[in-house]
């Protein structure tokens, strides 16, 4: 016997829902399309069943329409308010049967997204859900005696709703719907099967307890699956014959079987439930409440698995790791955790094309797939990173598993016409073990694994080790990053000046000379380091927002003494960074933040050091060129660091030199040290050219340097850093102040 929806009439119409779970409906409908204005529910009549927001006269208006039948019953049809608002009215139907009308109004046609098609689409979910609910008491307004089962069955479906949207990530939410259905129907063995994505959640009744469960898997998986491959809803099946292990249900059984699809399209899984261990009869609303369940099946599947790989996804992946997390400490001691980054994609896409790089995705991910073990969990995090929990496993044997795969990949190599590309993956390997982080973090440090192994030749499998400090910088940066974000959303980077004093007759000499500083507060108000920050906006190429902020707070800070600024000759310098010099659009935010604030740049100094500046010397070039052509000057830091000092100096046009502070900390005991710096400044006097030493700390040093012949000391000897507002606010608070000059560094 074959089954699927029934329709029951009812005069009276469906019980709607109180207020409380129709604001839950409109809330998740207003999420799907935000620019709307509001939404109302009216009865399959015409009458009005709640209207918390839209103009009275409005609703009521259509509402009339849909009595008269101006509206056709069984699709979307269209409104347009007397005020100008555009309303689109949907009908809730089930089954052909139209049960109540919702009302999508938007004050403008242009805040509409798109078709009526893509308002449909938008919107299914949550409407299908009230359909659903509302055919359900349709269901007891008919049939007195199913009342008490169905007000149930709908408190079933809010509970279910409500935990789906509240806690929708994790294979534990499928689990759940298998034993809410199994329990509401009295089922006597149901189960989910998806083999593509090696998911299985069985639930026994005691009185089914000695059946043969492999074998009513293997139905459902050869014959049930196909049987629901074209179909939308459930299949209601008669078996004449009950399992050998069964003798009271000799007489035979049902099963219903509701297909499971992937985006709404293709059929992926089968719902079976065989018998009501009872000996019932399914009805119509049963087959009602198993669609319902395999809807809500599919859209657990959608929030935690990957379209495209059929692995399940981030989040999904992350309550997996809690689960995992959650059993250490008892009869579990470690589960192992792997990252793995396929090498050089970019590359592979720029060879091909993205669709052949989806196809290595997609097959990396079968054969991590067809590799796990049986608790094992696979997931592509995004883009071309996978992980992989093994539970109950530690790192020795994940090492073993990460080299299978590494090796598998290796037979992956991709041939089209003249072109090929050798597959390879890189992997890290970490434990999971109880520690005072928890789990949140627990993903930082097999991928700190997976980049030392890229870093160090790609194609091979890195074990996390605490003991390497390239690894702990790293993760040291990992968790600094999102504070950089957060200091520069909020603009809590903070400015400070340390003095900069000539060692000997100068024609500046009277000036007062300063570098400016950047600092960070972390959340509980430390400071971090600068080199701390600095080397995770290195890292993750946060660089040109770090200078972007400290170019515009400068020279915000210039334009409020403007007028004293202009009486003087005062210079302020602004460090950008190698990754700012590769930002051809960098250039131009310069130049119209000095416009805009109207800082003449003939008092601006901007700073590069050796290494970027060589390693970007044609961006360094027409930053210069460009720059000087509007009056500024500039310096290169950190000079003698290179490799190439002398032989880049003379193609770059600067004005003067900053002696590396490697050189300048030993000099009193290094004669290596001392010459450089005789050395250097030599060559600066034959160009014309200024010089700067750094982390001058003893007098020692001082006296040598001004011996030497260099022009500036700079360090903790002769000056402490104060905040940049109050040294401005000194500098030009009378006007018998000199000009005076402030180099400026990221």
């Amino acid at each position: 016997m074959r089954g699927s929806w029934v329709t029951v009439s009812s005069a009276a119409g469906p019980a709607w829902p109180d207020t409380d779970v129709l604001a839950h409906y409109a809330e998740l409908l207003a999420q799907a399309v935000p620019r709307s204005r509001g939404f109302a529910f009216l009865k399959h009549t015409g009458e009005l069943a709640w209207n918390p927001e839209l103009p009275e006269s409005e609703v009521s208006v259509i509402g009339r329409r849909i009595t008269a039948g101006h509206f056709k019953p069984t699709s979307l049809c269209e409104h347009d308010g007397a005020d100008g608002s555009k309303n689109i009215l949907l009908p809730l139907v089930s089954a052909e049967q139209t049960v109540g009308w919702v009302i999508a109004s938007f004050d403008d046609p242009e805040h509409v997204p798109g078709s009526l098609a893509l308002i449909e689409k938008l919107l299914a979910p949550t409407l299908n859900v009230l359909s659903s609910a509302l055919t359900l008491s349709v269901r007891a307004a008919t049939n007195d005696a199913d009342s008490v089962a169905n007000e149930r069955r709908l408190r079933t479906i809010y509970a279910l709703d409500d935990a789906i949207i509240n806690t929708p990530h994790g294979q534990s939410g499928l689990g759940g719907l298998v034993a809410a259905i199994a329990k509401d129907l009295r089922i006597g063995y149901s189960v989910l099967l998806m083999p593509d994505k090696r998911i299985r959640f069985s639930v026994t009744h005691p009185s089914w307890a000695g059946v043969d469960r492999k074998t009513l898997d293997g139905v459902a998986a050869r014959r049930l699956l196909p049987a629901v491959s074209t179909r939308t809803s459930s299949l209601l099946l008669d078996v004449t014959r009950a399992p050998a292990e069964l003798p009271q249900h000799q007489d035979g059984y049902q099963i219903i079987a509701s297909p499971i699809r992937e985006g709404g399209k293709r059929v992926v899984g089968v719902l079976a439930m065989f018998g009501q261990v009872d000996r019932q009869t399914f009805r119509a609303h049963d087959m009602a409440f198993a669609d319902h369940i395999a809807r809500r099946t599919e859209r657990v599947v959608e929030l935690n698995y990957d379209p495209m790989t059929g692995l399940m996804n981030r989040s999904g992946f992350e309550s997996q790791i809690e689960d995992a997390y959650a059993e250490l400490g008892h009869d579990v001691t470690e589960h192992a955790l792997i990252f793995f980054d396929i090498d050089n994609m970019a590359l592979f896409n720029d060879t091909f094309d993205h669709r052949a790089g989806d196809e290595v995705l997609v097959r990396f991910a079968s054969e991590l797939q067809r590799s796990l073990p049986d608790r094992g969990v696979a997931s592509r995090l995004a883009g071309d990173n996978f992980a992989v929990l093994l539970p109950n496993t530690g790192v020795a044997e994940a090492v073993t598993f990460a080299e299978q795969i590494r090796l598998s990949a290796h037979k992956m190599s991709y041939l089209k016409r003249d072109k090929s590309h050798q597959i390879t993956v890189s992997a890290g390997v970490a434990p999971l073990t109880v520690s005072d982080e928890g789990c949140a973090g627990a993903m930082i440090s097999p991928k700190v694994a997976c980049t030392a192994a890229k870093d160090h030749g790609r194609d091979r499998v890195e074990v996390y080790d605490q003991d390497n400090h390239s690894i702990i910088r790293r993760v040291d940066d990992m968790q600094i990053v999102g504070q950089i974000h957060n200091a520069l959303n909020e603009g809590a980077f903070q400015l400070v000046a340390q003095p900069i004093v000539p060692l000997g007759p100068t024609a500046n000499a009277h000036f007062p000379y300063y570098e400016i500083l950047v600092r960070m507060v972390d959340g509980q108000g430390r400071e971090l380091l600068p080199g701390d920050f600095f080397s995770a906006a290195e890292r993750y190429q946060l660089m040109p927002q770090l200078d972007r902020f400290v170019i515009d707070r400068s020279l915000s800070l210039l334009a409020e003494h403007r007028d004293a600024l202009a009486e003087g000759d005062a210079r302020f310098a602004i460090n950008l960074s190698g990754q700012s010099l590769q930002d051809d659009s960098l250039l131009d935010y310069v130049v119209s933040s000095i416009n805009r604030l109207q800082v003449p740049a003939r008092h601006l100094c901007f700073e590069i050091t050796e290494t970027a500046a060589v390693a970007n010397l044609n961006s360094a070039r027409r930053f210069i060129h460009s720059l000087k052509s509007l009056g500024a000057v500039f310096s290169l830091d950190d000079f003698g660091a290179g490799l190439s000092s002398f032989a880049y100096l003379k193609s770059l046009n600067v004005d003067s030199l900053k002696i590396d502070g490697g050189f300048v900390k030993d000099l009193t005991t290094n004669t290596v040290s001392e010459a450089m710096v005789v050395a250097i400044t030599h060559v600066a006097k034959v160009m014309k050219l200024s010089t700067i030493a750094e982390y001058v700390d003893n007098e020692a040093a001082r006296r040598l340097l001004n011996e030497i012949g260099v022009d500036y000391a700079q360090g903790f000897l002769v000056g402490e850093p104060l905040l940049l507002e109050d040294v401005l606010t000194r500098a030009f608070s009378a006007a018998s102040d000199t000009a005076s000059s402030a180099i400026i560094q990221v």
